[in-house]
């Protein structure tokens, strides 16, 4: 087990630190200090070539530029936040909108926008680097200065556990996750080929800004139904067949938590990885990140090579409290995990 560091580059003349965990086996995770941001996910074929399961880009200078939030982690909320308001307490609140009227992943001074802080730890099982924050009202726009803590360890059972740590010194809201998008192939050209499984039943309802109704929808049958794995291409199809929609970015409820929440897996490299959540929600999001500045026609003839699966409670749940409780009482730290299985198969 080892950890190396190396800059990268700098923001607003603060370094930008590149931490790569490794195992036993030569998995490797690697994450940097911008944007608390988890950059690969590395595997060895039987040539001991190391594969990246997660898409990344190589010029950091694309991470401050690119709005995809490619393996970003995301708050202090996930999600789209209706009318860039709520209120806690009878208390209401408005933040700086950066959708419309509408606040999405955190603001633009969200968690995706600063450079953290690093602590490295190693023992005999496992890998870990924290990354740390103090982020102050007047930063975002939200109540209370709240302090983050975003961990990455990796074990020698090639697992990648991530948690978010949060505790404000007044009420707040809290609903962090990592804008991860997965790729198991060797090419990482399409996600078509893909299978996914969501332990899910029901879908959130959205209206033409994406904002939840607050009605979840029954799933079975339809191209929504994950619940056996089902490939992405003909996911997609019938997606394109029942809602002239060619694109999947819908929150799925979770049925309880001794599942995995999410199984994604390519039969052609023979790789699979289980998510394992303590919250209720999964974003499936379909995407190519590198579609930005490009042409009509290179976008039509490049599939979607990233599936994001980002982990959280259901989106606007402080305005839908059946979703879940998002709020951050103060001085109450609260804890989120996030575990990420990896299997040959």
């Amino acid at each position: 087990m080892k950890i190396t560091q190396a800059t990268i580059g700098s923001i607003v003349d603060e370094p930008i630190t590149q931490y790569t965990l490794e195992n036993d086996h030569h998995v490797q995770v690697v994450c940097m200090s911008y944007a608390a941001t988890w950059q690969g996910f590395m595997v060895p074929d039987q040539n001991v070539k190391l594969h990246n399961l997660i898409l990344r880009f190589d010029d950091i200078n694309t991470y401050l530029t690119n709005p995809f939030h490619v393996g970003n982690t995301i708050g202090r909320v996930g999600g789209r936040l209706k009318n860039s308001s709520f209120a806690i307490n009878g208390i209401k609140y408005h933040v700086p909108a950066n959708e419309g009227p509408n606040l999405i992943h955190g603001g633009n001074h969200g968690f995706s926008s600063w450079n953290w802080h690093a602590a490295m730890e190693s023992s005999q099982n496992a890998v870990n680097v924290t990354f740390s924050r103090k982020i102050a009202t007047q930063d975002d726009g939200f109540p209370g200065n709240i302090e983050v803590k975003i961990s990455y360890t990796l074990d020698n059972q090639n697992k990648v556990t991530i948690q978010f740590f949060g505790q404000s010194d007044a009420d707040t809201l809290f609903n962090p996750m990592t804008h991860v998008y997965f790729n198991l192939s060797d090419d990482q050209e399409t996600i078509m080929n893909h299978e996914l499984q969501i332990n899910s039943l029901q879908h959130v309802e959205v209206d033409d800004q994406k904002l939840p109704t607050g009605r979840l929808l029954e799933h079975s049958g339809t191209a929504f139904d994950f619940s056996k794995p089902v490939m992405l291409q003909k996911a997609l199809a019938q997606l394109q067949k029942e809602m002239g929609k060619n694109q999947f970015d819908d929150a799925f409820k979770l049925v309880g938590q001794e599942h995995p929440a999410v199984v994604i897996r390519d039969n052609a490299s023979h790789r699979q990885i289980r998510v394992y959540s303590n919250r209720n929600g999964i974003v499936m999001f379909t995407a190519n990140p590198e579609v930005i500045g490009k042409s009509k026609e290179w976008e039509a003839s490049h599939p979607y090579n990233g599936v994001a699966i980002e982990a959280q409670t259901l989106p606007d749940a402080i305005h839908h409290p059946e979703f879940g409780d998002i709020v951050l009482k103060a001085n109450q730290p609260k804890v989120y995990t996030v575990h990420y299985q990896y299997e040959e198969i």
